[in-house]
């Protein structure tokens, strides 16, 4: 895979992709990989269970909403749960 094949995918990917973009023009860097939406990997019957327990996840107290790394673990996780084999 090259660096213009890979992917980030993000719950909000059009928001993520702005600010990814400002800050790689404010470092007059180029951007070689793509943002997509973490949706496009979910089955449509699943999505409903990635956003409650990513809900669940952000009012758990547990993690700081808006926090980059929190959030990162809050949609690994709700992704996990939602799409673990049954």
């Amino acid at each position: 895979m090259s660096e213009s094949d890979t992917v980030l995918y993000s719950d909000a990917h059009r928001w993520d992709g702005d600010w990814i973009d400002t800050l790689y023009f404010a470092a007059k860097m180029e951007r070689h990989f793509y943002i997509d939406s973490i949706y496009d990997l979910i089955d449509d019957d699943k999505k409903k269970a990635f956003d409650s327990q990513k809900a669940l996840l952000a009012e758990s107290g547990r993690f700081q909403h808006h926090r980059a790394a929190d959030d990162v673990l809050m949609i690994s996780k709700a992704f996990l749960h939602a799409t673990k084999p049954l």
